[in-house]
């Protein structure tokens, strides 16, 4: 807000890039809007808030009502908006385009270095459903049942009843829903003695990763 309501810098040939304005103008502060005072503003949007509000008991009108409000603030205050899934709402048909512009940070792109060296290293074989793909599942992220985990459990039976084993995955991060989370899959591996050993999953706070992914989530 106070860069925007700047009076001692010319701001009319610069570009604003808002991160995840569908939500971020929905508080109006005081002066010129953005478009008003920049040339041109690009908006980012990566998160399905309409999904969110689905899952919850008050989905049925909260969510029609965030996907028509998204919609009126990215109109109003962006001349073109980034969407990095198409899986997200449709906002502005005219101004939209798909585009994955979020940078990968150093560290994970070692550790893919790593894992590609270390799979170079193995004879080559021929993965099947069958076959264990130890290490090749992961989740990085905020830990919360909105993120999806109710359908990674599901995903885990089926794979169970096709192969008779679960699948391992490996889950980084943390948050509120962490401990019933781990419960859940934990509960799944510890209801089957027989193949309790088919199934890894490991929920760990890194805490280098945590700090970069709680300025993105």
């Amino acid at each position: 807000c106070a860069l925007r309501n700047q009076t001692d810098n010319n701001l009319s040939d610069a570009v604003c890039i808002l991160e995840e304005p569908e939500h971020l103008n929905w508080y109006r502060a005081p002066g010129e809007g953005w478009t008003k005072v920049f040339n041109y503003v690009v908006g980012v949007v990566h998160t399905n808030y309409i999904e969110y509000a689905s899952t919850q008991f008050h989905g049925l009108w909260t969510a029609p009502a965030i996907q028509v409000m998204s919609s009126a603030m990215i109109r109003a205050y962006c001349h073109k908006v980034i969407k990095l899934s198409g899986v997200l709402q449709t906002y502005a048909p005219e101004k939209e385009v798909v585009e994955n512009v979020h940078g990968v940070r150093e560290d994970f792109i070692k550790e893919g270095r790593r894992r590609a060296t270390k799979s170079s290293e193995r004879p080559p074989s021929s993965p099947s459903l069958n076959d264990e793909a130890e290490g090749q599942v992961y989740f990085i992220g905020k830990i919360l049942w909105a993120k999806g985990f109710d359908n990674l459990l599901e995903l885990e039976d089926f794979y169970h009843e096709c192969t008779g084993k679960y699948f391992s995955i490996d889950i980084y991060g943390g948050g509120p829903d962490q401990e019933e989370i781990k419960r859940a899959f934990h509960g799944r591996r510890n209801g089957n003695q027989t193949k309790a050993h088919d199934k890894k999953i490991e929920i760990e706070d890194l805490q280098s990763s945590w700090e970069f992914l709680a300025k993105k989530y």
